[in-house]
């Protein structure tokens, strides 16, 4: 934690230039690193469930779009870690506790609607929706009060992270 506090957490220390260009060295290699594998997980999960349940017939195990949600679902986990290291590390986590609140509100409420039409799928959803509101909140909160730069940056990382997902889809055919 001290290390983040230095080169993260302190906007107004002599590193402040250093840390800006190192978080954004950090957020790029999140994003990048995080979109490849995670679609690369998400491409290989059914052959994987196929091959580990092979043998089995009492109840289909190919559940693609599960798959894919989950993945979808830990690469938001991976990507809003620097932002929450970053909120932490600044001492911000008053400011940000009630989205935290609103996360696990939001997180129950829609998987809880959703379970009873979709099952297992609708708990994803609403898991979905609560890491997306919580990666919102994390980045802009830290992009405005901490890093004090446009959200632009974000935006930015989120449509690189589009763009390499089309790619792998479209070079494993998915």
């Amino acid at each position: 934690a001290g290390y983040q506090a230095q080169n993260c957490g302190n906007a107004n220390s002599a590193y402040r230039g250093f840390s800006y260009h190192f978080f954004r060295v950090v957020e790029y290699l999140v994003f990048t690193s995080a979109a490849f594998l995670f679609m690369c997980g998400a491409a290989l999960i059914v052959p994987f469930a196929e091959v580990y349940t092979l043998g089995i017939s009492d109840v289909s195990y190919k559940r693609p779009l599960f798959g894919m949600l989950m993945c979808l679902n830990q690469f938001l986990f991976c990507v809003r870690l620097p932002y929450h290291m970053l909120v932490d590390a600044a001492g911000h986590f008053k400011q940000t506790r009630n989205g935290a609140i609103f996360e696990a509100f939001l997180n129950v409420i829609v998987s809880v609607t959703l379970v009873i039409k979709f099952g297992l799928i609708g708990v994803t959803i609403g898991t979905f929706c609560a890491l997306l509101f919580r990666t919102l909140q994390y980045s802009i909160y830290a992009s405005k009060n901490i890093l004090q730069r446009k959200y632009r940056f974000v935006a930015e990382h989120i449509a690189l992270s589009i763009v390499q997902a089309v790619i792998v889809s479209l070079v494993l055919k998915l």
